[in-house]
């Protein structure tokens, strides 16, 4: 049951995680492996320093992303993830 629960939970947290415009535009540069170096996310993206660490934080918790020769990349579950999301922005575009 206490499985149960943290599955639940974990769910719910990945969708907090990416619910609003800049997480997703953020993942967005990451995915397109544009996530080489904190001060170019923090630019494109136009957020604080301290928004870009939370949001980072967030990500590794819920495992969408990993760091690899000293760049971020999605993990294979954040691959998924990714995929799901441009997925429900084309089909709200086309409708």
């Amino acid at each position: 049951m206490k499985n149960r629960l943290k599955r639940t939970a974990h769910r719910i947290e990945i969708l907090e995680v990416i619910s609003d415009a800049k997480s997703l535009e953020l993942l967005s540069l990451i995915a397109k492996g544009q996530g080489s170096k904190t001060k170019d996310l923090i630019a494109q993206v136009k957020i604080s320093r301290r928004e870009y660490y939370g949001r980072m934080s967030k990500f590794l918790n819920t495992d969408l992303i990993a760091r690899r020769d000293g760049k971020w990349h999605l993990s294979k579950f954040g691959l998924v993830i990714y995929g799901v999301v441009i997925l429900l922005v084309e089909e709200i575009n086309v409708t």
